[in-house]
């Protein structure tokens, strides 16, 4: 009897090809085809409904951004509390508080936070760990902090991605807010006007000139008490046909204006020589009138020790250049050709030249 392996000892290679085509097409085309069928039924359960220049969001990713938003106020208000415990005074960080929000707001996070990224604004973990300990008042410690994580439904990177969005998408806001001017309440009041307010009228117009003759009787005085105690609390409208005779809070102003000139003149007048001399001497010791070198004309330059007598004598003119000392009558005096020892030399006209005695 033929063993049953031999069918497949018989069609082996044949087999093989077969298994092999099927490996290849449940590794190859299958799992496409497996994410193409998942993207067309999640198209029709999860679709997009935000296309902008950077990608497109499904409902399924605003939902995830919303969660997470709100996870991230949870955990700021866990950091609160917990401040709060230790003592310490939760402060107002520079950015605003974080707050709930729907799907307009974590998508105007998303686009203001990519603006921001484009401006050039950045904030690192270093930035978003300061803001941690500003808003803790720095009381809390690390180990504190990483409990505070564990207890949160994120990890510590998903909650300081959110919040770096938050931040930046914050001071975009603030730097857009900025540049605008602010309006007053008046600015605000007519521009509620013409968005909210409409009217329409029938009017007739009554001149009250035409009717001011046909009064003939005067007001008795309990009239007019009475006219003025019914419009007293009532404010004067021109539209309203009740008289108001309520006052609207003034403003009372008081100022003080004062004559620099006056003022200074009767100091000048109460001021002696005396503390003149002893302000001018105290100053000298602590050379506070004295020019730094190089000024324009200064005292030093025509004091009696720069330009002594010495230099201004008649010695810069004498006539020591053209003195007979140069031809003097030692050169030619007997000395050169005497006997040596007992010539005058030690007497002659040399030493008393008259450039000794010049005046």
């Amino acid at each position: 009897m033929a063993s049953p392996f031999s069918y497949f000892r018989k069609y082996q290679y044949l087999m093989l090809v077969g298994f092999g085509v099927m490996l290849m097409f449940a590794f190859v085309v299958l799992p496409p085809l497996q994410q193409w069928l998942q993207s067309m039924q999640q198209s029709v359960h999860d679709p997009v409904v935000v296309k902008w220049d950077y990608g497109r969001l499904r409902q399924s990713d605003i939902q995830r951004m919303q969660y997470e938003h709100n996870v991230l106020h949870n955990f700021l208000n866990a950091v609160r509390q917990k401040t709060v415990e230790k003592q310490g005074a939760p402060t107002r960080p520079k950015v605003e508080a974080l707050e709930r929000g729907g799907e307009q707001r974590v998508l105007a996070n998303l686009l203001l936070a990519k603006k921001a990224s484009l401006q050039g604004i950045r904030v690192n973990d270093a930035a978003i760990t300061h803001y941690l300990d500003e808003f803790s008042d720095g009381v809390l410690t690390k180990s504190e902090y990483r409990e505070l994580f564990e207890k949160s439904q994120l990890s510590q990177g998903a909650l300081y991605k959110q919040l770096r969005t938050e931040l930046l998408a914050q001071n975009m806001r603030r730097l857009l807010m900025s540049a605008l001017p602010k309006p007053t309440p008046a600015d605000v009041w007519k521009a509620h006007d013409r968005l909210a307010r409409h009217v329409e009228l029938e009017v007739l117009a009554i001149p009250v000139e035409e009717f001011v003759s046909s009064v003939k009787d005067e007001p008795s005085t309990a009239e007019l008490k009475e006219l003025f105690e019914a419009g007293k609390t009532r404010a004067p409208l021109e539209m309203s046909p009740e008289p108001g005779f309520y006052i609207l809070p003034k403003a009372k102003f008081q100022y003080l204006k004062g004559d620099f000139a006056k003022y200074l003149a009767e100091a000048k007048e109460s001021v002696t020589e005396e503390e003149i001399k002893a302000r001018y001497e105290s100053g000298i010791k602590l050379r506070e009138f004295r020019k730094e070198p190089g000024a324009d004309n200064p005292p030093a330059d025509n004091t009696p020790s720069d330009n002594p007598p010495a230099d201004n004598t008649p010695a810069d003119n004498k006539p020591a250049d053209n003195k007979p000392a140069d031809n003097k009558p030692a050169d030619n005096k007997p000395a050169d050709n005497p006997p040596a020892d007992n010539t005058p030399a030690d007497n002659t006209p040399a030493d008393n030249t008259p450039a000794d005695n010049t005046p």
